[in-house]
């Protein structure tokens, strides 16, 4: 009961994952996230538009790091297929947060961005890495926030799921 119920309300959120991987292949086709829209952004989700700039940003960064932590031997079309779905779900995630009324208390980041910046041995160390990362503290800041929110709306769709043992059988 709990999983046909899961289903129904989970049908909406399916749809957009595959229009958001119709539009990703489409994408590809035109070589061009502008010239598919015709604007400053590469798509719309739910009427939000998303900024090209952040597209590519997040292209090259997640391209960066997998060539540094795995070799230069990295399938870039792949790679960055995988990335625009993160981005698509990071939006619609960010959009049922909106729609919950989820909210991130700023004692919240403060508490993340206090782990993160122990994991470095100095205050310099830090800021060098947000460099290369092209990040600043106020866009980390940001960063956590979105973060954060995705995991509290993905906890609570959870707890409104019950399973029980004859739908695991």
């Amino acid at each position: 009961m709990a999983l046909r119920n899961l289903k129904k309300s989970m049908k909406p959120l399916i749809a957009v994952f595959v229009v958001a991987f119709i539009l990703t292949i489409v994408a590809g086709l035109f070589g061009s996230f502008g010239a598919l829209t015709g604007g400053n952004y590469a798509l719309k989700l739910n009427g939000k538009k998303v900024d090209i700039v952040k597209i590519e940003k997040a292209f090259q960064m997640g391209i960066n790091n997998f060539t540094q932590q795995y070799g230069e031997s990295v399938n870039v079309e792949e790679l960055k297929l995988l990335i625009f779905n993160n981005i698509v779900e990071q939006e619609l995630m960010l959009q049922a947060a909106k729609d919950l009324k989820v909210k991130v208390t700023a004692k919240e980041i403060e508490e993340q961005l206090t782990q993160i910046e122990g994991q470095f041995p100095d205050t310099a160390t830090f800021e060098s890495a947000l460099q290369a990362q092209g990040l600043t503290k106020a866009t980390l800041k940001i960063e956590i926030e979105n973060n954060l929110k995705t995991t509290k709306v993905k906890e609570a769709i959870e707890a409104k799921v019950v399973i029980t043992e004859e739908e695991l059988k």
